[in-house]
């Protein structure tokens, strides 16, 4: 670049810069207003975190059950959660852990106390709910449960045929 040209870009950049930050500027206050909504709005969770299903009611009274236990990483806490794939294709949940502190993009040890009992305490909440461990998946946490149909779910899908 010739010496002249780079001159002239240099008092270019320089009246610019002197433009945007004079206070009566409306683009300077179009800027700041839009750094401060950026700063209200943004997200903290990883951008890599799954979206978490949408629970729905409905879950809890379709006939034969299937559902199977998966964890959600948040920024700072985590949580497992009883997913049930429902009969118009989409995931829901069925319930949650307590949530408890782990961030790390790992999987969460079952070796931490406080991690064990938040899995426990989903385990036994769906046990309560008539869920029943029927295999296991990849990870210590991800157990696949059934739970049978009830009495009155059978008897109105016979009444119907």
């Amino acid at each position: 670049m010739r010496p002249e040209h780079a001159a002239a870009r240099t008092e270019s950049v320089q009246t610019l810069k002197r433009k945007l930050t004079t206070r009566d500027n409306p683009r300077r206050r179009e800027v700041s207003v839009l750094k401060e909504k950026l700063a209200a709005t943004r997200d903290n969770r990883p951008k890599k975190s799954p979206p978490r299903p949408t629970p729905i009611a409905t879950v809890r009274t379709v006939a034969a059950a299937e559902c199977r236990i998966d964890w959600w990483r948040g920024y700072v806490r985590s949580e497992f959660y009883a997913q049930q794939r429902t009969p118009d294709g989409k995931d829901a949940i069925v319930s949650t852990s307590p949530s408890f502190r782990w961030s790390k993009p790992s999987a969460p040890p079952a070796t931490l106390q406080h991690v064990a009992e938040a899995h426990a305490a989903l385990v036994a909440d769906l046990e309560a709910g008539g869920w029943i461990v029927s295999g296991r998946g990849n990870e210590w946490y991800a157990l696949k449960l059934k739970r049978p149909p009830s009495r009155r779910s059978v008897a109105r899908k016979g009444s119907h045929d």
